[in-house]
């Protein structure tokens, strides 16, 4: 699957992120439980650490996690840096050498498919609208983010 990633072949990534908890996974048959797995705090370090590999290229990652899924779903000015675009910012330090450990997680879930993995890049920062809210934890106050439709969003 990397290599048809790095090939264009699979055009973005995205995450399904279902923050059950291994309780709520375990009660009842594989038809029964809640879907999904607790993605959105490990997607973008996998993909970083894909990219330190080898596997994909740093250019590629962008396109596939934020440039191409913003264009599918019609998020205008998102997805890109450049005059017009909202510029929203991550900053990565792509030599951390971490490993996944739940507890230091934010997902409710309080598990991880990727316990214990170990990985190379990190987010360090992340800037909303130029404003810096993720550093050393959450900095941004509950609310500081807005609804942006999509080209498939129901209009009231």
């Amino acid at each position: 699957m990397w290599a048809a990633l790095a090939a264009g072949e699979i055009t973005h990534i995205s995450s399904d992120h279902a923050p059950s908890t291994r309780e709520q996974k375990a009660d009842g048959s594989i038809w029964d439980v809640h879907f999904g797995l607790p993605g959105i705090d490990t997607t973008m370090p996998i993909l970083l650490d894909a990219a330190a590999r080898g596997l994909i290229s740093y250019e590629r990652l962008v396109a596939c996690y934020s440039e191409e899924p913003a264009r599918i779903y019609g998020i205008a000015g998102k997805g890109r840096l450049e005059p017009g675009a909202d510029a929203d910012v991550i900053l990565v330090d792509p030599a951390h050498r971490w490993t996944v450990t739940a507890s230091e997680l934010s997902s409710k879930a309080g598990w991880s498919p990727f316990e214990g993995r170990e990985l190379t890049g990190r987010t360090v920062r992340s800037y909303l609208r130029g404003e810096l809210i993720a550093g050393d934890g959450f900095l941004a106050e509950p609310g500081v983010g807005r609804f942006l439709p999509g080209a498939g969003a129901r209009s009231e």
